[in-house]
C-alpha cells in the first residue's frame, strides 16, 4: 500500500510515548495518559476522469489543567482531490500528566468529485488505513482514541453504495460495506492498526452522473475525569459525529448487506 500502518503511526509512536514516558519517569506518583489515532483514505485509478472537485478539512483541540499538571493536544488533517484521485488523512493526539487535566483533539477531512460514466462502466481502486492507541497509568484516568474512514457513491442526492471502517483503541475494528460492488482484496490487522485494499466496480446506464465522497475522522482524549470533563467527553465527540454524518448526507441507518471481514 502507498501508506502502511507503520508509516501512519510513525509520528504518533515516536513523539507521544516519549512525552508520556518522560512524564512518568519525572513524576511516577502522578497520573499520565496518552491517546492517538490516524486515518487515511486513497481512491484512485478511476475509469473516467472527474470534474467539479471539492475538499474540506476541520480540526479542533482543547486543553485545561491545574497548576502542576501538563497537557498537550494536536490535530491535523489534509484533503486533496484531483480529476483522477482522492487522497486524504486525519490525525489526533492528546497527552496529559498530573492530578487534574483534560486534553482532546479531533480532525476530519472531506472530499468530493463528480463523474459522467459515459459508457456506463465505473470503477476505482481504494486503500484505507486506521490506527488507534490509548493507555493510562492509573485507574482514575481516562484515555480514548477513535478513527474512521468512509466513502460513498451518490446518484444525484441518493447514496447507492458505501464503505465504512472504524477502529477504537483496544477494540476490534469494524467494517461495513453496502454491497458486493465493493470488493475487498486484502485486510491486515496488527492489533492497533488496520490496512484495507480493494476496488469498486459497477455498471450503470450510459452517461449516468455520479458523485464520490470520501471522509476521514479521528479523535483522541486524555484526562483525569472530573464532572465537567465527563460532559465534554460526551458532547464534543457527539457534535463531531453529527457533522461528519451531515457531510456524507446521512449514510443509511441500516445498510442492506452488512459484512464484516
Amino acid at each position: 500500500m502507498k501508506f502502511a500502518i507503520q508509516t501512519i503511526m510513525q509520528g504518533l509512536i515516536l513523539t507521544a510515548p516519549i512525552v508520556a514516558s518522560s512524564t512518568i519517569a519525572i513524576a511516577p506518583s502522578q497520573a499520565a495518559s496518552l491517546a492517538a489515532s490516524s486515518s487515511n483514505l486513497l481512491l484512485e485509478n478511476f475509469t473516467w476522469q472527474g470534474n467539479n472537485l471539492d475538499s474540506d478539512i476541520t480540526t479542533f483541540t482543547s486543553t485545561t489543567s491545574s497548576p502542576g499538571s501538563k497537557v498537550f493536544a494536536k490535530a491535523r488533517a489534509d484533503a486533496l482531490a484531483n480529476t483522477d484521485e482522492l487522497d486524504q488523512f486525519s490525525k489526533a493526539l492528546a497527552t496529559g500528566m498530573g492530578s487534574n487535566y483534560f486534553a482532546t483533539a479531533e480532525s476530519s477531512s472531506f472530499t468530493e468529485i463528480n463523474f459522467d460514466t459515459q459508457c456506463g462502466c465505473f470503477q476505482f481502486d481504494f486503500e484505507a488505513a486506521l490506527a488507534a492507541i490509548a493507555f493510562a497509568t492509573e485507574p482514575g484516568e481516562y484515555a480514548s482514541a477513535n478513527s474512521l474512514v468512509a466513502f460513498g457513491i451518490f446518484k444525484g442526492e441518493n447514496l447507492i453504495d458505501s464503505f465504512e471502517a472504524s477502529l477504537s483503541a483496544n477494540n476490534p475494528f469494524n467494517l461495513v460495506r453496502s454491497s458486493d460492488f465493493i470488493h475487498i482484496d486484502s485486510i491486515f490487522d496488527s492489533g492497533f492498526g488496520v490496512e484495507i485494499a480493494g476496488f469498486y466496480q459497477r455498471h450503470f446506464e450510459p452517461e449516468t452522473q455520479l458523485t464520490v465522497r470520501g471522509i476521514t475522522r479521528t479523535d483522541a482524549t486524555a484526562t483525569v475525569p472530573e464532572p465537567p470533563m465527563f460532559a465534554a467527553l460526551v458532547i464534543l465527540p457527539g457534535l463531531f459525529w453529527l457533522k461528519r454524518r451531515s457531510q456524507m448526507k446521512a449514510l443509511p441507518q441500516a445498510i442492506s448487506d452488512r459484512q464484516s471481514d
